[in-house]
């Protein structure tokens, strides 16, 4: 009994549409503390953008007051509405690639979602692709035809596909490599093989203290996992020029 539930009836779905357009050199000839309601009564688009759809949106061009004109409390509500108002019976439902809204229009318009922009975003308007338009400074808009319709958005990592293709032909590349490699030195080892002096004078010192072990006890040499261990980290500081610390 603690606790106070509020509901926020200005709340705006997924999928809402506008009437009116505005570029963002007209949107800043607003009071700054009224440009983020603007939002709620035109598009923010590019100057290309709003000759591209002006024949959906009405494009406004001075700082003339739109809709119910207030800046106040009771303006925004009647815009918020207004907006839940285009959305009704609209549905929107998230998975691991995207997102999907299903939007009943009365007239073709660019219907707007507040998801970020990104360059991976692809759309589809009952299959077939969109173009995704960067809205409202950085979300994004498609355009719908009037009646109902499913807009399906998915998004992919941009350089994913091309970096796995790279990926996979390095891949096949060295393979390919080291079985060419492989084939031609069983046919000529001597070709092929790589001398390395400090591995041989390593190897050679073994040799002679496995003969000198087999001499001095008359049996056969038993060098274990350990002192195999103690050549092949030798070898390996020989070779990279390591030097042990004195103590």
């Amino acid at each position: 009994n603690s606790y106070d539930i509020y509901e926020n009836t200005c709340f705006i779905p997924y999928g809402f549409t506008y009437d009116y357009s505005i570029t963002q050199s007209v949107i800043e000839t607003y009071y700054s503390g009224y440009r983020s309601q603007m939002m709620l009564k035109a598009m923010v688009l590019s100057e290309e953008q709003v000759r591209r759809y002006s024949n959906v949106l009405t494009p406004i061009n001075d700082n003339t007051v739109i809709g119910d004109g207030n800046f106040d409390s009771d303006g925004y509500i009647a815009d918020c509405t207004k907006l839940q108002s285009t959305a009704v019976g609209n549905t929107f439902t998230v998975d691991n690639g995207g997102f999907t809204s299903t939007v009943n229009l009365e007239r073709e318009n660019l219907v707007f979602y507040a998801v970020p922009y990104e360059d991976g975003w692809s759309a589809t308007v009952d299959g077939k692709p969109v173009r995704v338009e960067k809205a409202n400074v950085g979300f994004m808009a498609v355009l719908v035809p009037a009646g109902e319709h499913t807009v399906r958005f998915n998004y992919m990592t941009p350089g994913l596909k091309s970096g796995a293709l790279i990926t996979v032909a390095a891949a096949v590349m060295l393979i390919a490599y080291i079985i060419v490699c492989a084939k031609l030195k069983s046919k000529n080892p001597d070709a092929y093989a790589v001398e390395n002096p400090e591995i041989d004078a390593l190897r050679a010192e073994a040799d002679y203290a496995d003969t000198a072990e087999s001499e001095f006890t008359g049996t056969e040499p038993t060098r274990d996992n350990f002192e195999l261990s103690k050549y092949l980290l030798k070898a390996f500081k020989k070779l990279f020029g390591i030097k042990e610390k004195k103590q």
